[in-house]
């Protein structure tokens, strides 16, 4: 993260939002033939799509000012660590 602002911060929940919902995506095709899974997988990468939509909408509602504010350290850690998650290596150990 380069700036470490509030701003920052939801780009990188908005894109974990999107990145699990390609992560379901993906079970779901591995699992299309199970008639119980698949369609669960569909549904949690639709709510997935929900979260990024709903982050995104009240990142928009925020004032400027509140959206340069700096972000603490630990916080900086956690989205560091949520942007090194790799969907791809996630669906091969599956």
């Amino acid at each position: 993260m380069k700036r470490n602002t509030v701003g920052d911060a939801f780009g990188i929940a908005i894109a974990a939002e999107h990145a699990a919902g390609a992560l379901y995506r993906g079970l779901e095709e591995k699992f299309a033939a199970y008639d119980d899974l698949a369609p669960l997988c569909h549904r949690l990468s639709m709510d997935e799509a929900d979260h990024a939509e709903w982050l995104a909408n009240m990142r928009a509602r925020l004032p400027a000012d509140h959206l340069a504010r700096r972000v603490d350290a630990e916080t900086v850690t956690l989205l560091q660590a949520v942007q090194d998650i790799s969907i791809e290596k996630a669906l091969a150990g599956i």
